[in-house]
């Protein structure tokens, strides 16, 4: 199980950097006039005006924004995979949230990795499932951990205490630490071009959100992808995977909401893996309850 969740967690190191690719843009601030000049368009104003290939790529292209408070989650879920005589199916699943603003600073990780392997005689699939949950609160760095396997549980909890400043130097450093360890480079906006995808839409639901698909790529794009599931050649049949379903979603006034990223195969439709990234900003983030009193200090 640790090949598999090393693998897992490297991979989902890749996955977040997908977060640009659902962006916001704020309206125009000045909103001053004169009898000689007319008022400018805002951002939703200019976005209606466009055709319904150029609003994908609108989207598609938009700067990832900066805000005080932040939160996404990012699940990953491999299925149909096999290794040897055993089918594997799991899930990764990473909740950030993050609020850096002048009255608080507050950083929150918690990963769950859930892995069933099943045999063609087994009755039921073996699990293991891991949880970990790392951040910063209240001068505290602290770090839990809970592993559940042959229906026994482990738990660890620890914590020191740590400046903000110290922490966040930490923390970029095991960052640039682990994307060194992946070492891949992409294309930017992995390859996807009015070129490379011959279907590009962008409808706009009843609510009111506008979602962007880039579906049908061809063959450069498509490796652009499948260095994203290497990591899983061991489970996964990557000359399998034919294509990709690319979907970005954002509200009606180009807030960022999430991305769904599908790769399968384009004739049976058989799913292999799976990536989904929601993504919300500002009142909508709410810090989850954290009570560090039973949290040793000790690392």
């Amino acid at each position: 199980m640790k090949r598999i969740t090393f693998k897992l967690l490297t991979l989902m190191l890749v996955c977040l950097m997908l977060l640009p690719l659902v962006i916001a843009c704020g309206e125009e601030n000045d909103t001053t006039t004169t009898t000689t000049e007319e008022k400018k368009p805002t951002e939703e104003e200019k976005f209606s005006a466009l055709s319904e290939e150029e609003k994908a790529f609108y989207i598609l292209e938009l700067d990832e924004p900066q805000e005080e408070r932040t939160n996404s989650v990012a699940i990953l879920r491999l299925q149909n995979g096999s290794y040897g005589n055993y089918d594997v199916d799991s899930s990764i699943t990473i909740k950030t949230v993050n609020i850096d603003t002048e009255e608080k600073y507050f950083d929150y990780v918690e990963t769950v990795v859930i892995t069933d392997v099943r045999s063609s005689t087994s009755i039921s699939p073996a699990r293991t499932e891991v949880i970990v949950k790392t951040g910063w609160k209240d001068g505290k760095c602290f770090q839990y951990s809970e592993v559940t396997s042959n229906n026994q549980t482990r738990v660890s909890k620890t914590s020191k205490l740590q400046t903000k400043e110290e922490y966040i130097a930490e923390k970029e450093e095991l960052e640039n630490e682990a994307n060194q360890s992946v070492s891949l480079e992409f294309s930017e906006n992995f390859g996807i071009t009015r070129d490379s995808c011959s279907t590009v839409t962008c409808v706009q639901a009843e609510g009111g959100e506008w979602k962007a698909t880039f579906t049908d790529v061809n063959e450069e794009c498509l490796a652009e992808f499948k260095k994203i599931i290497e990591a899983f050649k061991d489970y996964v049949d990557i000359d399998k995977v034919t294509d990709v379903v690319v979907e970005l979603t954002v509200t009606k006034d180009l807030k960022p909401v999430s991305v769904n990223i599908l790769f399968g195969e384009t004739v049976t439709h058989k799913d292999y893996m799976r990536m989904v990234v929601e993504y919300s900003t500002g009142d909508d983030v709410v810090e989850p309850e954290i009570d560090l009193s039973d949290y040793p200090i000790g690392y």
